[in-house]
């Protein structure tokens, strides 16, 4: 047991998550959800997180496993491509002060786009995941965003759009073909004009 102070309505790191601790690893291809319970006190009352829910896919390095994610998507690295470039422009003309960074997608995820912008102590995470069609990519939000009763549908952004989490900093967002995530958060601790 450690002793920590929390300040009640205040983000905080607490700790590392490691999947390893729920489940056999490695994970096998399918639909996973984590909640995590914590005691604060001895004989408190538990506390329960809200679930994250999310999707294992077989890739093509793992022994036995099914479709390549890039068969999946049925999308040529050519289109992210461009996607990556229109993306950096627009960030870069609406908000030049910021820095970009190109993520790497998990080992053999192929067919996945993923951008870091960050500037002071905020940060913008957006991954891009295509489908070989919309129905699919519609299916893909859809259960993506399922069992979080507490998003929000969003009007005005792509095809349809749900968002949730501290501050609806968490958005899930469909245009034509491609699912898009994005992920907006700031380190306010650290920064004097948060």
């Amino acid at each position: 047991m450690g002793i920590s102070t929390i300040t009640p309505g205040k983000e905080c790191f607490w700790t590392d998550v490691r999947i390893e601790d729920w489940y056999d690893s490695p994970l096998k291809p399918g639909r996973y959800q984590l909640i995590v319970k914590k005691r604060f006190t001895r004989n408190g009352d538990w506390t329960e997180s809200n679930p994250v829910t999310f999707d294992v896919v077989a890739s093509k390095s793992a022994p036995g496993a099914g479709s390549l994610l890039v068969a999946a998507h049925g999308q040529s690295n050519h289109d992210l491509e461009k996607l990556d470039q229109k993306i950096i422009k627009d960030f870069e003309s609406k908000l030049p002060q910021w820095s970009h960074k190109r993520g790497e997608p998990i080992q053999g995820s192929t067919d996945v786009l993923i951008e870091k912008f960050v500037w002071s102590h905020r940060i913008v995470h957006i991954s891009v995941v295509p489908h070989k069609s919309a129905a699919e990519a519609r299916e893909a939000i859809e259960r993506f965003v399922r069992y979080d009763s507490e998003k929000e549908q969003l009007q005005g952004f792509g095809d349809e759009a749900y968002a949730w989490g501290y501050a609806l900093g968490k958005v899930a967002l469909r245009k034509g073909r491609y699912a898009i995530f994005i992920d907006v958060h700031a380190d306010v601790d650290s920064d004097a004009d948060a």
